[in-house]
């Protein structure tokens, strides 16, 4: 937060001195020390939030790579001549708990071509598929993989830092 408060004074001044950086400094801290005490903001926060956005990156980086991948076998299921598709509905229980990490595996799949996300249930996802082969091993897709790691790691972090 002190770091986000010294760059925007150093936009908001539109030049670079000594005098200013220094007395944005000085603001900048008063500031961060008026957010902490008055505000009751806690230093962690700043750690948990470059963690969850690090977390984020790696989840669309991967959620990009599948849709490359996906639209490259889609591509190829539609030029493919004689190729008879077989729609299927796949069911299955992620192993996920949090309601965000549950909202991002069925926004990652209706993005991703060939797949949609029919229901989102607190049990189970119901998932229709362009073809059987789309929906082989949903329930262990990366996305399951790197969801269940993120969501564990978050808690593992939070216990951690809460015991202190």
């Amino acid at each position: 937060m002190f770091l986000l408060f010294f760059v925007l004074w150093i936009i908001f001044n539109g030049q670079v001195t000594v005098e200013i950086c220094l007395f944005g400094l000085g603001i900048s801290a008063a500031l961060y020390l008026f957010v902490w005490k008055v505000m009751g903001y806690q230093p962690k926060n700043d750690l948990r939030f470059f963690r969850r956005f690090l977390g984020m990156l790696r989840f669309a980086g991967l959620l990009v790579a599948e849709i490359c991948k996906s639209c490259l076998v889609v591509v190829k299921m539609i030029y493919t001549p004689g190729l008879e598709l077989r729609p299927q509905l796949a069911e299955f229980s992620p192993p996920l708990e949090e309601d965000s990490a549950r909202t991002a595996l069925a926004d990652a799949i209706t993005l991703t071509p060939g797949t949609i996300t029919v229901e989102a249930g607190e049990e189970s996802f119901v998932v229709h598929a362009l073809d059987a082969s789309l929906a082989q091993g949903i329930e262990g897709s990366s996305f399951v993989k790197l969801l269940v790691q993120l969501e564990h790691w978050g808690k593992s972090r939070e216990k951690g830092a809460g015991g202190q």
